[in-house]
């Protein structure tokens, strides 16, 4: 790719109008593939995501979340939690 060029990916045919669930899921592992290393905000505990940065984790993938209590049980399965500056720091 050369400088001042977009390039615009998606594993979706152009009949998809809507978002799904299932849309979302692999858009989500589409971004977690190409990725170096994956940032989670939030995920609830049980969600999809959260099943992913498992995934992720298993891999060998760098995942970071931000350090909070609502994120603990990310934490708690290796994913790294930073402060928002930290996470800022880390990923850039």
């Amino acid at each position: 790719m050369t400088v001042d060029r977009l390039l615009i990916l998606s594993p979706f045919e152009s009949k998809e109008r809507r978002p799904t669930i299932e849309l979302a899921e692999r858009r989500n592992r589409l971004l977690a593939a190409l990725a170096g290393q994956v940032v989670v905000a939030h995920a609830t505990a049980g969600s999809r995501t959260e099943r992913l940065c498992s995934e992720l984790i298993e891999h060998g993938k760098p995942v970071y979340t931000v350090c909070l209590e609502e994120n603990a049980h990310l934490m708690a399965k290796g994913i790294v939690g930073h402060s928002v500056g930290g996470l800022l720091q880390t990923i850039v």
